[in-house]
Formats: structure tokens, sequence, C-alpha cells
């Protein structure tokens, strides 16, 4: 039942998922169909076909290029949230995935480190704990750059970086055969990543730094050029923006192409909506007249909760009994509610069936108590089996005869160990025989009785 509903939980996130994605492109063909293009031009995933090779850009991804050809070991880029860090990591991927093994990986979404490292490479390799990994992996480079390969490991996010990941990656680096590094390294990140390296921890990580570029903002010529080839790419045919709204939607994006792709997106469907075929500054001016650093944060948060909601979470043994328990309580509920009134001999056979489970689990719970008390049951040991009885103790003797004013009376022996019932029963028949012979004796004798040999002088 627990995977029925896991299967129809899943099911409802994909729909969901495929509602969203609808929706969306609705808003992009309503601006594509009514600017008469062949698809979105601001669409936020990274395109091969609409890369723009201008601006600072162009300039980061040639130095870039460059160093890897020229064998530099750590390079870093560095950027505002939007300023196309991430585009230009798949473009260099992309570029480079024909001659070199590239390995890319995102620094939010890394969990096994090791093993990450070594599929991102191509190899089906699992391993077991970082002893296992550094030989693995040292046999894969040395194998490669024998023959003649390179290997580039380049990460995305890395302010997002766990410290034990930095140092993995310090590790890495170290590793030469001939005095050749055997493992390049690029990192992208924002400006969180230079104060991560400038710790105490991370100085021989620091230390290999070769390269560290900055992405600047595009400024407004930059962004007229940027808009303007997104714009052709997609189809079309006329000038849409003039330049006065270039402007405006440059100051306020800020000169990053990520936020530049949002408004861009948001303009157009308003324009789309409102039948504008030119967009002009007076009425571009106030749709963007929000503060994009919280709408871009607000954009991220997100997307991070559809992901947190996509992915499966572990839920301990309690938590997932109840969330079971109620997923089934709910759906016997709903069915109680659709059947109504008309299924009074089913809620009497329902009702049977409860008090049957309920007179098997008392059942259970009186076996199961049953069994404990006789687990709590003292055990005889063999030592305690094989010592034998012990024998009654007798205390002293006390006197056979007691005398009084004028009488005497016997009393039975008196043995201290009630573990003996035989020989108490024999010794009080011997008294009462005793007895009897002193009566007879008493009758007979002027005042001496003779018992046992005892002279008991009257």
């Amino acid at each position: 039942m627990a995977f029925c509903l896991l299967v129809i939980s899943g099911r409802e996130r994909s729909g969901e998922r495929a509602r969203i994605r609808s929706t969306r492109y609705q808003y992009f063909s309503m601006y594509i169909d009514f600017y008469k293009l062949a698809r979105p031009a601001f669409e936020p995933r990274y395109q091969p076909s609409f890369w723009w090779s201008g601006g600072a850009v162009q300039s980061c991804y040639d130095t870039l290029v460059a160093g890897v050809d020229s064998g530099e070991v750590f390079q870093l880029v560095t950027g505002e949230p939007g300023s196309g860090k991430s585009a230009l990591l798949y473009k260099l991927y992309a570029d480079f995935a024909d001659t070199i093994r590239v390995a890319l990986l995102a620094g939010a979404d890394i969990g096994d480190f090791h093993n990450e490292v070594i599929a991102a490479f191509g190899f089906a390799k699992e391993v077991d704990g970082k002893v296992e990994f550094v030989i693995e992996l040292s046999r894969i480079l040395k194998e490669g750059v024998a023959e003649g390969q390179t290997f580039l490991l380049v990460i995305d996010d890395a302010e997002k970086l766990e410290q034990t990941v930095l140092a993995e990656l310090r590790m890495l680096l170290g590793l030469e055969k001939d005095g050749q590094p055997l493992l390049r390294l690029l990192l992208a990140g924002e400006q969180e990543i230079m104060e991560r390296l400038a710790l105490p921890e991370n100085e021989l990580l620091r230390q290999k730094l070769t390269n560290h570029l900055q992405l600047a903002p595009l400024d407004e010529q930059e962004c007229r050029d940027y808009i303007e080839h997104r714009l052709q790419v997609a189809g079309a045919e006329e000038q849409i923006f003039t330049p006065e709204a270039v402007s405006i939607i440059n100051r306020s994006a800020g000169g990053r192409p990520k936020i530049i792709d949002l408004l861009c997106t948001r303009v157009l469907e308003e324009g789309a909506e409102r039948q504008e075929r030119q967009l002009s500054a007076s009425f571009v001016e106030p749709v963007v007249q929000l503060d994009w650093e919280e709408f871009l944060a607000g954009d991220l948060r997100q997307i991070s909760a559809e992901k947190k909601r996509a992915r499966p979470t572990r839920q301990s043994p309690a938590e997932t009994a109840a969330s079971v328990a109620a997923a089934v309580r709910a759906a016997v509920g709903d069915t109680r509610q659709e059947a109504g009134q008309t299924a009074s001999p089913k809620k009497e056979s329902n009702l049977l069936l409860r008090a049957v489970v309920v007179a098997a689990i008392c059942v259970c719970l009186f076996l199961l108590y049953q069994y404990i008390s006789f687990l709590q049951r003292p055990v005889a040991t063999a030592d305690s089996q094989s010592q034998p009885a012990s024998l009654p103790q007798r205390q002293e003797k006390p006197p056979l005869v007691t005398a009084g004013a004028g009488n005497a009376t016997l009393q039975p022996p008196a043995f201290t160990n009630a573990s003996a019932p035989s020989a108490q029963k024999e010794a009080a028949v011997a008294a009462e025989r005793e007895q009897d012979d002193a009566e007879k004796d008493k009758e007979g004798d002027d005042g001496r009785i003779n018992v046992h040999s005892l002279d008991v002088i009257e």
C-alpha cells in the first residue's frame, strides 16, 4: 500500500511539473506569435545557438581556453549572481568535449564527491572511502595521461562547496607523474569563494591558483548588442526595443545577462498582452519598476524549493509509519464518505472484524505475558542439582520429662530442620511409646521412673 501511495504521489508531482511547463510555454507562445518569432528569445536555460561572443564574456572565454591549452593547473572565475558564469562553463564544456575529458559538477548538488567525480569523467567504477578513491582516480589519470589525454574538473557554484571538498581538491591537485600535474581544476562562483580561499586552512589550495578572472557587467552598448543578437536568433524581423528602452532594462538589471533575460521576457509578455508592436521607454519603465535583486533571489528560492519537493527525503521508521497510517486513514475516510448510509451491513462486518482483531491482540498480549513470566523463573544450576540435601540438624536434647509440682510430663524431642517430615513422625511415635511405658512404671515403682537408662527422681 505504501508503494502505491508513493507511485501516486510521484505521478502527481510529474503532472504538476508538466502543468507548470505548459503554463510557462503558454506565456512564451503568447509573445512568440505576436512578435512573429520562431522560438523563445530569452529562455533562461543555456542554449549553444544563443551564445553571444561579445564584451567581457568572450574575453573571459578566450583567456580560459588559453589557460587550458597552456596547462594552467587551477583557474577561477568569479562574478555577481546572473553575470553569466554558468553559461560560460557550459560553453567550455561543449567545446572541449571532443578533445579532452571534462567533468562538470554543481557545487550545490555534490553529495558523494568521490563517486561523482569518477562518474563525471565517464567511468562506472564505484569506490568506498578516500583511500580507494585516490588509488582508483590516480590509476585512471595516469593511464589517460599516458595515452595523451587531458583531464579537466569544472565545478560551478564553488562558493557552496563544503570545506571537506575544498581539502579534497587540494589533494587532487597534488597528484603528479614525472613532475607534471595529472588533473586541472576550474572553479566558478560568487565573490564568497575568494573569501573561502583566504582562510588559513585553504592556503595550500590558494597557492596553486594560477588564473583569476572577474566577469564584469555589460555596459549599455553591450546590452543592446546582446538583446538584438538573441532576438535575431529567435527569428525577429524588425526592431522591438527602442534604444531608450534598452537603457532602462540594462540599468534595472545591473548589466547582468540572466536578469536581462528575465526583464525582456516580462516586457515582451506585457507588450503582447497590450498589443504593443514596438516597446518604448515609456512602456518599459513601469514594467521594470521592481527590486530585481529580490526578484532574482525569489526566483532562485522558488527553484530550490521545487527541487526539494521533487527530491525524495529520508524519513525515520516512525515518521514513515505515521505518514502511511495518515494516508490510509484518509483513504478509508474518503471511502466511508462515498459509501454513506447505504453500507450498514458492511459496517457491521467491519465492527465484527475489529472485535476479532482486538481479541487476537489480547490473546497475543496474554501469551507474551506468560512467556515473560516463564523467562523470569529461576533456573536450577548443575551445582545445585548435584549437591545432596542437607541432613536435619539436631539441637541440644531437651529433657524428655519435665518435673513439676507432683507430676512429670514427657516432651518429644524437637528438630529444627523442617525438610525431614518422616524423622519427626518417628520421633513422635517413639515419644508416645515412652510415655506409656513411663506411666506403667510409675504405677509399679515408688517414685522412680526408668526411661532409656535415665533416672529421674521425683
